[in-house]
Parts: C-alpha cells; sequence; structure tokens
C-alpha cells in the first residue's frame, strides 16, 4: 500500500479514482503481456447482448481457470499439422525441432525455474490428484510407529480425498489423518499452530502433505519453515502447489521439499484440465527404497527402445512419469510457458502484489461489516477472498458481478474468490471490479429489505429470530431454543383473559417457527423462498433428502423460471421503424431558393416492421423466422424469411436465408475467427432464384495490427458483373435505369483504434464503381451508462446524386430539379446513447450533409427489441437546425444522465423503502403491540431472573436500547448518553410516545434471552423480530446498545443490526478499559497499536553477560536500560493482543481476565517513561521495573487455575500453543527486566566489598548445581513431613564439587517439581505397598561438555502408560481427582508452599497439571532437555540436561 499511496501522490490522483488506475497502466511494463490473451467479451461470459457486449469483460478468475494464450492455440496447430503431415514420424522428426519422444523437455526446462527447481527435478503427466496419488505411493510407507498423514482440515476435498484412499489402501484406522484445524473463530491457520502440532506429534507423522497456497482462503502458508521442521521431526513432506505455481515465489530444491505436485490451468494458463506438474528433489534420485509405480516411459531414455522387462529408471523426476507425454496438452502449456519466458518472474511477482493490494484497498471501503475479507495480508498472493455472512447476500452479489461482465468465482459456503493476474490484468480491471461492486451491493441491499418485509408481510413471522437461533443452527440448538422460550411463554403460565390471549399469540408464533426449522423440506423452502417455499415446497416431491439438496432444488427452479421469463422475450426480436418528415408540418418547397408555408401534410413518409422468433432445432442448429413489411408512399410490400444458422464452435457459424415471397432471395452467411487477433467473414446473395443475374459476394476480412490498432478489408462484387459468357446479358447490365450504389463493386479499408481505456476511433476509406467515401468517426464513453460520438463522411462524385438526393426527400413534386448538384457530399454526424437500465437503451443521432440536409434519428432498444424514428429535419443544409439538433437532445441527455438516471437507483431504493413502510404500517403496529404484551408477560419472570444473577455475580442486563441510536461509546460519559438513557428508563413512556421514538426500550426482552449467564444473537438480519423487540426506525440503520453486570463488573456493549452479539466479554468490561476520557481511550490505544506492530528484537546471551568485568560503568547501565525501555513494551503490548485471541468465555475468566490487565498496567507504567538520558531516571524506571516484574511472578498460577476452569471451551491443541507462548513470552520478560534490575543494583553497591566476582546481573556464572540441589531437597522434605508426617531420605553423588552458568531461579524452579513429584510419589507408594520404611530418593549430577546431568530417582511405584502420555500435557494431574472434591492435595502447606515456591520459583501450582511441561519448557528455554523414564510397579528415573548459558553465548536469543 505504501507504493501504491506514494504512486497516487505522486501522480497527483486520489487513489481510488479512475485516472489513478488509468495512469498506472499507462506506466505498466508489463502491460503488453495482455496482449498474449485471448480476453472474452462481456456477451461471451454472460450471454446477454446488453450495449456494452462488445467490450472486454473484466476477468479476475485466473485462481480458477487461466486466459487463453495466443501462443497455445499456436502451438496446438502447429502439432496437429505435424501430426496430419507426419504421422508417426512426429516423435523423431519434427518441423519446428520439436520431437515428441523428447517433448517434455521444452517445458521442463522452462517450468523449473518457475518453481525454483533444477531440470531434473520436474516432470510433466496427468494431472493433479492423479500425481498426489502416485507420489504417496513412492512416499507414504506407514509403519507401526510412523503412520500418520498431516493434512488441512480444510484442504480441497480431492486432496483430502486422496489421502483418505491411501490410508485406506493401507488399512489403517481413520485417525491415521491428521487434521491442522484453525483455532476457533479464524478462518485460517498459524504458522505457530503447524509447527507445534508438528513437534507434538512429529514422531507420529509419516508424511506432511499441505497446500502451499490455501484454495479457499487464499492464504500463503511458509513452505520454507514448515518443511525444515517436518524434517527435523523425521517426516517427509509433500506439497499440493496447484495454487501456488505461478502466483507466488517458489524455491522447492533450497528449501528442501520431497516432493510436489501442481495443475497448470489456473495461473500458469494451459487450458482446462491441462497436464499436470509435479517435483521430485534430486536427493532422491537414487533412491532404491523408493517403491514408485513405474511404466515403459519412466525407463531411462538410453535403452527405453530396447524393450526389455529390465527397468531403469530414468534420472530424476522422468523417472515417475508412467507414460508418454501427451502432446497436445503439453503444446498448449508450452505456449503458456513462453509468455512467462518474457518477463522476468519477479517483476510479475511485483505486480501482483500491486495488484491485489489495490484491489483490496478498493473493496475494503466497500464490503460493510456483513462481508469479510479472510485473505491474510501478509500471507496472500494474487487472492482475495471475501466471505459472506449472509447466503442470500452473497449470491446476489455474485449474480450482479456477473451481469456487469465481472468474472470471479464463488466457494460454498459463501465465499467470492477475486484474483488479479499480472499477466493480463491491469489496475483499470481492479477498478472496474470495484465500481461494480457498488451496485452489486445496493441491488443486494435493496433485495434484502424486499425479501426480510416479504417473510413478515400479512402478519409473518421471521422463524429464525421468532426462536432467537441464526440461519446455520442445528436441530439441537433449534429444540434447546424451542424449549427455553415455549417455558416463558407458555399460556397455562399467564392470568387473566388478556395475557393469555397475547401469550397465546406468541406461543403460537414459536410452535410454527419450530415446525418449519425442524423439517428438512420446509426449512429449506422457507430459507430461499419465504412463506410462499413452505406452501409450495410439495412440489418438489421427495426426489432429495438433505437441506443442501433442498435448497440446491429451489435454487435451480428459482433459475429455471428467471430464465424462462427472459427467454420468452430473448426468443422473440423486433424492430419498428418509423420515417417522419417533419419538412411536411409547414410544407416546406424549394423555389428560387425561398421558403413557403403551405397547408397541413400528414409528416409519416414511410414504415418499417420487422418481427422474429428463434428456436433451437438441434445442438449448434437454430430456425429462425422473420416477417418484415416495407411501407413508403403508396407502395406496400412485405416478406417473409426464413433462416438456418449453424453454429460449429465459438469460433465459425453459417447460416442460409431464403425470401417465400417475391422477390425470391437466397442469402448465404459464414464467419470465422481462426485466431483471437483475426477474422474473415463472408456474405452471399442469389437476388433471382433462376440464376438471371450473378450473385453479389461480400467478403471481410480484420487483423490486429498492435494492442491498440485493428484492420479491416472489405469486398463486395456487386451483381452488375459477367463471367465470360455467363450473366451477359443479365436484367441488371441491360436496364437503363441506374443502380443502387450496393449492386455495384466497391473496396474499402477500415481501422479501428482504441483511445485510452473509453474511446474508439473508426476510419474507413472506400472506393466503387458509382461512388467512393472517406468516414472518420470517434466515440468516447462519458462513463459506463453514457457515450458521445462523432463522424465525418466524404462521398466521391456521384453521377445520379439529383435523382438520389430527390429520391430521399420523398416528393420530388416539392423540389425543384436543378441538375448536378456538384462534386458530391460532406456529411457531419452526431450520436449519443444512454444506457437506462441493464435492458432498455436510447439513442440519438444526427446527421448534418451538405446534399442530404439534415437527418435526426431516436432509437429505442429493449432486450431483442427496437424502436426506430428517422426524423427529416429540413433538406437543407441549414447549420442553426443541425445545432439546434445535437445541443438540444445532447444537453437535454447529459442533464437527465446526471440529474436523473444516476440517482435514480437510491431515489428507487428510497421510494422502495417508503412504499414498504406505508405498506407494513399496520403490521408495524401490530409489531409494537405485540413487543409490549410479550415484555409485559416476561416481566415477572425475568425480573426474578435478573435477582437471582445479582445475588450470585451472574449476568444481569441493566439496561439496553434497540433503534437508531444518536450515540457511540465514544460517548460513554457524554450528557447525550446518560440524556438517551434517562429519556428510555422507563420501557412503558417510551412505547407509548406520541413523537414515534426512533428507538426502544429492550431491556426485560434482552434478559429473557440468557441461558447460563451467556447471552448470543447471531449475525445476519434484523434484530426487530426478537421476542419483545420491535423496529422503531423503518428504513434507517439501527443499532443494539446494552450494558449489563457480570461478576460486579459493569460493562458496555453496542453492535449493529445484522452483527452478532456475544456477552459477556472482556472486551466491554469498563473498569478495565483503564482510561477515564475519550481522549486518554484513543492517545494510549494508539501508542498501544504501535508498540504492539513493532518486531521484537531479541538479546543473545552474549549481550547478557557483556557487563561481565567490574566495575560497571554508567555507560553500561544507560545502555542496558535503554534496550529494557525500548523492547519491554514491545513484547508486553504483544502479549495483551494475544489475550484478545482467547474465546470470550474463556477471557472472562476472572483468574485469565486478571492476568489480562496485570500485563496491560506493566505496559502502561513502562511504555510512559520518557527516554532515559541520566542515572536519575534510569533509577526511577529501574524501582518501576522491579516492581511490575514482581506483579508477574504470581502469573502462571492465576493461568493455570483459568486454564483449568475453562479446559472445556478451548481446545488441548490451542490451549496448549497459548500458554507455551505465554510462558516462553514470560521467561523473556523477566529474564530482560530482572538482568537489569540486578546490573542496576550491583552498579550501586560497588563501593561494597565483593567476595567473588561471579554474579552478573541474574546469571550466576559458577552456579554448583549440587549445593543449590541440596537447598531444594531440604525444603521439599520438609513440605513432605508437614502434609504425610514423614518424608524419604535423600542423598547426592556423582560430580558434586562441578558448576555451570545459570539462572539460579530457573534452576530451584526445575528441580523442586521433580523432587516434590519424587518425594510425593515415595511416600504414597509405600502407603499402598506397606513398606516398612521409604527407600531413599538417589540424586546423580554428571559434567559433560557445556552442559550438567541430573537424574533423579525414585521407588515411588511409577507411572502407568495411560499416565505417561499425558505427564507434560498442560491442565492434567496425577492429583486432580483429589483436589475436585478436596481441593489441591497440597493444601495442607499452602501457605508454607506460597512464601517457598513464590521466591523465585513461579507461583503456586500444585495439582493444577503445570508442574512438569513448565520445568521442561525451562529446562530447553536454554538448549536443554527433560525425559522421564517410568518403570511401573517400582519407580521412575528423571533425566534433566541443562546447557551451560556460558556455551551458547551468541546462539540462543531472548
Amino acid at each position: 500500500m505504501d507504493h501504491l499511496q506514494k504512486a497516487a501522490s505522486e501522480l497527483g490522483y486520489e487513489l481510488d479514482s479512475v485516472q489513478f488506475a488509468q495512469q498506472m497502466d499507462a506506466q505498466d511494463p508489463l502491460a503488453s503481456l495482455r496482449n498474449e490473451f485471448v480476453i472474452p467479451t462481456v456477451e461471451q461470459v454472460t450471454g446477454s447482448t446488453s450495449d456494452n457486449g462488445a467490450a472486454e469483460c473484466t476477468y479476475l478468475c485466473g485462481n480458477s481457470l487461466g486466459l487463453q494464450p495466443k501462443r497455445a492455440r499456436q502451438r496446438v496447430c502447429e502439432e496437429l499439422d505435424e501430426w496430419g503431415q507426419g504421422g508417426v514420424t512426429g516423435h523423431f522428426r519434427h518441423s519446428h525441432q520439436r520431437p515428441w519422444v523428447s517433448y517434455r523437455e521444452n517445458i521442463v526446462q522452462k517450468m523449473a525455474p518457475i518453481v525454483g527447481a533444477k531440470p531434473m527435478e520436474v516432470g510433466i503427466m496427468n494431472t493433479l490428484t492423479t500425481n498426489i496419488h502416485l507420489m504417496l505411493a513412492a512416499f507414504y510407507r506407514p509403519s507401526s510407529q510412523r503412520y500418520k498423514i498431516m493434512i488441512e482440515s480444510k484442504a480441497f476435498p480431492s486432496d483430502h480425498y486422496a489421502v483418505q484412499s491411501q490410508i485406506r489402501w493401507h488399512e489403517l484406522p481413520p485417525n491415521a489423518m491428521l487434521l491442522a484445524t484453525p483455532r476457533p473463530g479464524e478462518h485460517t491457520l498459524r504458522s505457530q499452530d503447524i509447527l507445534d502440532l508438528i513437534a507434538r506429534e512429529g514422531s507420529q507423522i509419516a508424511v506432511v502433505m499441505l497446500s502451499g497456497v490455501q484454495y479457499y482462503t487464499g492464504q500463503v502458508f511458509d513452505i520454507e519453515q514448515i518443511t525444515a521442521a517436518a524434517h527435523a521431526a523425521g517426516c517427509v513432506v509433500g506439497w499440493d502447489l496447484a495454487h501456488a505455481v505461478g502466483n507466488v515465489p517458489l524455491q522447492l530444491h533450497d528449501w528442501n521439499v520431497d516432493f510436489a505436485c501442481w495443475c497448470t490451468y489456473k495461473y500458469m494458463n494451459s487450458g482446462p484440465g491441462g497436464i499436470a506438474g509435479f517435483f521430485v528433489h534430486d536427493k532422491h534420485a537414487d533412491n532404491a527404497d523408493l517403491r514408485r509405480l513405474i511404466g515403459w516411459w519412466a525407463h531411462d531414455e538410453e535403452t527405453r527402445f530396447d524393450m526389455t522387462n529390465d527397468f531403469v529408471p530414468a534420472p530424476g523426476a522422468a523417472g515417475f512419469e508412467i507414460s508418454n507425454t501427451p502432446i497436445l496438452t503439453s503444446a498448449a502449456l508450452l505456449g503458456a510457458l513462453e509468455v512467462f519466458s518474457q518477463v522476468p518472474l519477479q517483476a510479475l511477482f511485483r505486480k501482483s502484489a500491486l495488484l491485489t493490494a489495490y484491489l483490496d484497498h478498493l473493496l475494503r471501503t466497500r464490503v460493510g461489516s456483513r462481508i469479510e475479507i479472510i485473505t491474510p495480508p501478509a500471507q496472500r498472493g494474487a487472492q482475495l477472498s471475501l466471505l459472506f455472512k449472509s447466503e442470500p447476500e452473497f449470491e446476489q452479489t455474485f449474480a450482479a458481478l456477473s451481469r456487469a461482465g465481472v468474472v470471479c468465482d464463488e466457494r460454498k459456503p459463501n465465499c467470492i474468490r477475486i484474483a488479479p493476474v499480472p499477466l493480463y490484468n491491469s489496475f483499470m480491471d481492479v477498478w472496474r471490479c470495484a465500481e461494480s461492486w457498488d451496485e452489486a451491493a445496493e441491488e443486494a441491499r435493496l433485495r434484502d429489505m424486499e425479501r426480510e418485509w416479504a417473510v413478515t408481510a400479512e402478519g409473518g413471522i421471521d422463524y429464525y429470530k421468532a426462536l432467537n437461533v441464526s440461519p446455520q443452527a442445528s436441530d439441537e440448538d433449534i429444540r434447546d431454543a424451542y424449549k427455553r422460550l415455549s417455558r416463558l411463554f407458555h399460556p397455562d403460565r399467564h392470568h387473566g383473559a388478556e395475557q393469555r390471549e397475547w401469550a397465546q399469540q406468541q406461543f403460537h408464533a414459536i410452535n410454527r417457527a419450530y415446525e418449519v426449522l425442524t423439517d428438512a423440506q420446509a426449512r429449506a423452502a422457507y430459507d430461499h423462498l419465504g412463506e410462499n417455499g413452505i406452501r409450495t415446497s410439495k412440489a418438489l416431491g421427495h426426489k432429495v433428502q438433505t437441506r443442501r439438496d433442498l435448497l440446491d432444488a429451489f435454487e435451480r427452479e428459482a433459475r429455471r423460471q428467471r430464465i424462462e421469463e427472459i427467454e420468452q422475450w430473448a426468443q422473440s426480436k423486433s424492430k419498428i421503424s418509423v420515417d417522419i418528415n417533419t419538412m411536411h408540418l409547414t410544407s416546406i418547397s424549394l423555389r428560387s431558393g425561398r421558403l413557403k408555408v403551405r397547408g397541413y401534410k400528414s409528416p409519416l413518409s414511410g414504415l418499417f416492421l420487422k418481427h422474429s422468433f428463434s428456436a433451437d432445432l438441434a445442438p449448434g442448429l437454430t430456425g429462425t423466422v422473420t416477417g418484415r413489411m416495407l411501407s413508403q408512399g403508396s407502395l406496400c410490400r412485405g416478406n417473409v424469411i426464413g433462416t438456418l444458422k449453424y453454429t460449429s464452435g465459438p469460433q465459425s457459424w453459417a447460416s442460409v436465408s431464403m425470401l417465400t415471397l417475391p422477390p425470391h432471395m437466397l442469402i448465404f452467411k459464414a464467419a470465422h475467427q481462426p485466431t483471437a487477433d483475426r477474422f474473415i467473414s463472408t456474405e452471399v446473395i442469389q437476388h433471382t432464384l433462376d440464376l438471371s443475374t450473378p450473385p453479389a459476394a461480400t467478403v471481410a476480412c480484420g487483423q490486429q495490427l498492435s494492442d491498440q490498432l485493428m484492420g479491416s478489408l472489405t469486398m463486395r462484387t456487386g451483381n452488375g458483373y459477367a463471367l465470360g459468357p455467363f450473366w451477359i446479358s443479365s436484367p441488371i447490365r441491360s436496364s437503363a435505369k441506374p443502380s443502387p450504389p450496393h449492386l455495384h463493386s466497391s473496396v474499402m479499408l477500415g481501422l479501428t483504434a482504441n483511445h485510452g481505456d473509453r474511446g474508439k476511433l473508426f476510419l474507413n476509406v472506400g472506393a466503387g464503381v458509382q461512388n467512393s467515401l472517406l468516414t472518420a468517426s470517434y466515440m468516447r464513453e462519458i462513463d459506463s451508462h453514457f457515450s458521445l460520438g462523432g463522424a465525418v463522411t466524404l462521398v466521391g462524385v456521384g453521377t445520379s446524386m439529383p435523382r438520389e438526393f430527390s429520391a430521399r426527400i420523398g416528393d420530388t413534386a416539392d423540389v425543384v430539379d436543378t441538375g448536378k448538384m456538384g462534386l458530391g457530399d460532406v456529411i457531419v454526424s452526431v450520436e449519443m446513447a444512454s444506457t437506462i437500465d441493464s435492458w432498455t437503451k436510447v439513442e440519438w443521432k444526427v446527421e448534418f450533409g451538405l446534399a442530404t440536409g439534415v437527418r435526426a434519428t431516436a432509437t429505442l432498444h429493449r432486450l431483442e427489441h427496437c424502436i426506430q424514428l428517422p426524423l427529416l429535419l429540413t433538406p437543407l443544409p441549414e447549420l442553426v437546425v443541425a445545432l439546434g439538433a445535437v445541443l438540444l437532445p445532447v444537453a437535454t441527455g447529459l442533464g437527465l444522465h446526471y440529474g436523473v438516471l444516476r440517482p435514480r437507483r437510491r431515489r428507487a431504493i428510497e421510494q422502495r423503502m417508503a412504499e414498504l413502510r406505508e405498506q407494513q404500517r399496520f403490521y408495524l403496529h401490530q409489531q409494537k403491540r405485540r413487543a409490549e404484551e410479550a415484555v409485559r408477560l416476561m416481566a415477572a419472570s425475568v425480573e426474578r431472573s435478573r435477582d437471582v444473577a445479582r445475588s450470585s455475580g451472574g449476568l444481569v442486563i441493566e439496561s439496553a436500547l434497540y433503534g437508531d441510536l444518536p450515540f457511540d461509546l465514544a460517548a460513554e460519559n457524554s450528557n447525550a448518553l446518560q440524556a438517551a438513557l434517562d429519556r428510555f428508563r422507563s420501557s412503558r413512556s417510551a412505547l407509548s410516545a406520541t413523537d414515534e421514538p426512533r428507538a426502544c426500550d429492550v431491556t426485560l426482552a434482552l434478559h429473557a434471552l440468557i441461558t447460563s449467564d451467556q447471552l448470543v444473537i447471531a449475525a445476519g438480519g434484523s434484530k426487530h423480530s426478537l421476542p419483545g423487540f420491535y423496529d422503531p426506525a423503518f428504513g434507517s440503520p439501527k443499532k443494539l446498545f446494552v450494558r449489563y453486570r457480570f461478576r460486579g463488573a459493569l460493562h458496555e456493549a453496542m453492535v449493529r443490526d445484522d452483527e452478532a452479539l456475544a456477552i459477556p466479554m472482556k472486551a466491554h468490561i469498563m473498569q478495565c478499559r483503564f482510561f477515564t476520557s475519550s481522549a486518554r481511550r484513543l492517545l494510549l490505544h494508539s501508542k498501544f497499536m504501535d508498540f504492539a506492530n513493532q518486531q521484537i528484537k531479541p538479546v543473545s546471551i552474549g549481550q547478557l553477560l557483556k557487563y561481565r568485568r567490574q566495575p560497571l560503568s554508567a555507560e553500561n547501565i544507560l545502555d542496558s536500560v535503554a534496550y529494557s525501555q525500548a523492547e519491554l513494551p514491545v513484547r508486553l503490548a504483544k502479549r495483551v493482543i494475544s489475550f484478545h485471541h482467547l474465546p470470550f468465555i474463556v477471557g472472562t475468566n476472572p483468574h485469565i481476565a486478571r492476568v489480562y490487565n496485570q500485563y496491560y498496567e506493566a505496559f502502561d507504567q513502562l511504555h510512559a517513561f520518557p527516554e532515559i538520558k541520566d542515572l536519575d531516571a534510569e533509577w526511577e524506571f529501574t524501582r518501576a521495573l522491579e516492581r511490575q516484574t514482581q506483579l508477574l511472578v504470581d502469573v502462571i498460577p492465576a493461568i493455570a487455575q483459568g486454564f483449568l476452569e475453562c479446559k472445556q471451551y478451548m481446545p488441548r491443541e490451542h490451549r496448549t500453543a497459548f500458554i507455551n507462548d505465554l510462558i516462553r513470552s514470560r521467561i523473556g520478560l523477566r529474564v530482560i527486566g530482572e538482568q537489569h534490575v540486578a546490573l542496576s543494583f550491583q552498579f550501586r553497591e560497588e563501593q561494597k566489598p565483593i567476595q567473588e566476582d561471579v554474579w552478573v546481573g541474574t546469571i550466576h556464572t559458577r552456579l554448583m548445581p549440587a549445593r543449590m540441589i541440596e537447598q531444594c531437597s531440604h525444603m521439599v522434605q520438609s513440605m513432605c513431613e508437614m502434609h504425610y508426617g514423614t518424608a524419604p531420605s535423600y542423598y547426592i553423588d556423582g560430580d558434586v564439587d562441578e558448576s555451570i552458568s545459570y539462572i539460579p531461579s530457573h534452576f530451584e524452579y526445575i528441580t523442586c517439581e521433580l523432587l516434590k513429584n519424587a518425594f510425593r510419589a515415595t511416600v504414597e507408594f509405600s502407603s499402598l505397598s506397606d513398606r516398612s520404611a521409604h527407600p531413599p530418593i538417589q540424586i546423580t549430577i554428571t559434567k559433560g561438555d557445556g552442559y550438567v546431568g541430573v537424574r533423579i530417582r525414585d521407588q515411588g511405584g511409577g507411572i502407568s502408560k495411560a499416565n505417561l502420555r499425558n505427564v507434560f500435557e498442560y491442565s492434567w494431574s496425577s492429583m486432580q481427582e483429589s483436589s475436585d472434591s478436596h481441593g489441591s492435595s497440597m493444601a495442607g502447606m499452602s501457605m508454607q508452599t506460597n512464601l517457598a515456591l513464590q521466591q523465585g520459583v513461579g507461583g503456586p501450582i500444585a495439582g493444577l497439571g503445570f508442574g512438569l511441561p513448565m520445568a521442561r519448557l525451562y529446562a530447553e528455554y536454554f538448549g536443554g532437555s527433560l525425559d522421564i523414564v517410568s518403570m511401573e510397579g517400582y519407580g521412575c528415573d528423571v533425566f534433566l540436561k541443562l546447557g551451560s548459558i556460558e556455551g551458547s553465548i551468541e546462539e540462543k536469543q531472548i
């Protein structure tokens, strides 16, 4: 975006303007590549013959099927010619030096750079899924330990099927397919989640098989990082690159990918079903263990034709190609690859990034809240995926884009994918797509409103809102909602006749909604057609079963009806032309150059009628019957024409027509377009069936001369010629009458040039036997609905000009025959065209001729029908009349266009809304009354529920307003909000106010929807159909404001009418907003995001130890504090952001919310310090840092307790990923913070005598493991005696005098956790086994090169196999059963545990399932390890390996 904004600034245009897009295309060095492709027209892709049907469509669907390269057709035709001319010899002798036997080499040489591979590593064969099977057959070799295939949960179905079938083929259980799933509420996979899954399950994974680019979301995965992680875990790695090849940069060889497969018909443009490509790394070239499926063509090329049965594989990927290369599909791919060879790949990818960023920018300002762009900006190629919350809006928007000639694609559920491909798409394509989106959104909005009110017309209800469930709700959700609401509104629960009547109505509505939504067929009908669909759903019968089948059936039926309605018009075509001679209105006649006014005379001088009907007779064959009638003066004649037209393909057609009444004529027409840049057409007319006259033939051909210029040549023979003795005495040649010009031979040359994006220039030069002409014309689109043009025509000498001139006037009695009128005519014309709507177009054309006077033509087109009014304004070349005929209509047209037609759509929407409001006035009143009664009926029950919730700290709705609210949460402390709340404090006065307030009080109605201290209102549709709601501001955007209390804390939330509401959420907590004014809130939020968006700057161990030499200087301290001040707020801000991604019910847990507040408070305190430049400011910052570091000491116990309470709301792998990130981050924060605090204190205590120079901040450079273990063992032994009354002894042996550099608090925490488990297990197992004495715990220390090893051996009975898999899982503990009923098993020593363990150890976490996972994480943080070996029934050996910090000075970063 920065590049685009900079370009817009330099060009001087707004980023959203059409001028910016045009200038970007003009400066694009790759723009000429577009001419390499065949761009379909709007008519070709839509089937519509609208005004812009001949214009190029906006093709943004290269992610599904790329456009046709012109070279592809050329290469395929060459191979067809080679086949036809040489047959089998083409295998070895080829006219273009491409023998078929080695044809693949031409392709792999060009494809290898695109995928970043060596040519020998690339092959072509089959199609994508077939190749995936072949690769898995070679690389998937499951064993008892490694048998899983890892794949995305939302992979393309074909990939899923391939993996599934491979697992079945090997007779493995379904769990052999390991699915990588996005986190709840997210659409894309996080890279870290993929890496964590590989790390966790890697020992069981045989193959990692992922997509380079996710087909649905467009997310680009980090192939290099994932491949490296999978290889580190011992897995084979394969990639489906269908959406990646040609789209994003690839380096498969350097990234060490094992294998990859891709199709070539998307970004590679090889054509539908084109041959697929694959990659096999050259490290597998000589791998004899690959049990590949083989065929003849995989045999080594040198001995392939020896025809032996001893298979010798060809080197590299060629050894996997089973059959010989399919030449025709390969030829198309070769032509496509030749286009890639013309441009550097990096330039192509740069343009792709610009186009996609431009599309992203334009669409984000248009899509609104109901549509989400789910493609991550930092992980995308050329594709944007737009996810709709409403299925009807999704369908309507896609249909509207298609009608506008914008070609993109849809993927269920509710996703439109748009892909600007840099090879052939332009910035104008992107701009047109965004412009079309505006119109599509307006159409969708109006249709949604009409459908919504059609559903509720005549007292109907929205069944989903009646039960407060989403349209995607399951049957179980619907049943639960029904049970809850039916109890609330059951008539037997209410007293009084009126109350029971209202309850009965509400109860009936709930029952009706339940009946419809639990019947699959009725629900599908209702979803698509509303109440009308329910009434007519039986017409479909029982041929379909699932709800999706039913929806599809209704969609097909509705689409069929719409097509039939259109076809009734499209199959019928007509034209009416009425000639009007306005000169006769005043009887203008020529006499001596003066005008004379005579009596009235009818202005109608001619009438032409034409009507035709067409029908499909057979595939490709269409029959048409046309009736024509011409009336001019006293003459009237007509005819009936029959036509047969055969279309052999998109490039060729031919037709033959016959006039069935005299004069009988036979007409033959044909056209052929051999390539996208050339055409040829012919027309032959036989005027007499007895062949007394020769046929008149016309041949036209055209050629694209350049990207902006098209040339054409037209030749007419006329029918006045003779061939030897034939037709020498034809009636045409022997007639004394001058024949019409079209019967004489002529030649015409034409040029058509594009001027910019909206202008076209035409130039025609013609020469004939009777006359010649020169025409120059120009047509310019003012916008997509209005165009202006002009032309100048010079007519050469004409011997019969006076006669023709008289005939054009139509009444020779009023014309003075002056003899010859000069050497020719000059005709100037002006044309205007305006599109009224999708089916209607109006044209106005004025011609000014020196010999023909002033003529005008008005034309109306609607669908395939045309009404034309030719007007003769004056036979004289009167300039004033011509100017008036031009200026007045053009000015009127422009005024109508800009003043009427453009705003008409918006006015139509407003008018329709007003009509709906008027039509629904009675219903709105009834809805309001029902809402009042619903509130009155539920009031007593809801108030009791609110009292109970208040006493228990549950969820209580304090205030709720719904409607056109004049405030937002930015004004939470303003008088406007308080005034609004006061105004609606009484629901009775608000509902009965005479001034029709624009909002209503829905406090009680909203509270009635609470279930188990949760309230969820689904997105989509209006909330006015909820029980107790009504629409107080029909036609206006509405919002729902809620003020609620949960666990004593006051919350506020506001959502738009179509947005979801989920409460409680921690983000709504008013006390936790940390702000006292809007200004401070906005200021701190801005600073917070500034820090959160910065990159972390890791610090190495070497940097922490660089101050080891004493004495410390002031420069050392200021250098240390500068890093701490810059880095800690960034890390704190990122940690706060991570809490925002938690599910709301997890985030509102009091323990987790407290940790969130601690991190935010730490950020707020530290970021506020100005830049530190002296020691006094450093000391103030150090004391604040010390306080905040101490506040983070008990983070882990709080998080442990919080996730223990919420573990059912979050998947295990997501919970583990969050906790791991939190603990790693906490370690880094504390190491950096405590290191500086310790250095600062050391600096200020240097005057005191120091016995030993062993401390560098918090790092002890000579830590004695034996001494630390002795202290920890004594402490744990004492705690064990306090709890159990007894404790085992212990002894330490091995290298007890060794030392390492380490952080003592980390060492202390790890050893305490391990010793605590050993002591507890020993005592408890002694009790179970009736041992008289506890066996001692043995602790052995060993010293290695740069590390210390510790083994703790106990005889505590060991760990069962079932539990051994879980010991390193968070929130799992062998003490949980007892803690659930009696508290922690260490409850008896909780005070001592708090006192002991909080001193740098990390908090009391006994029984919370965090001890061993955290101990391992601490050990691994500086390159160590922690492993457990259990002998069930005897005891455990725990092996701890700790790397000396000094041994990883430069490698390890924090």
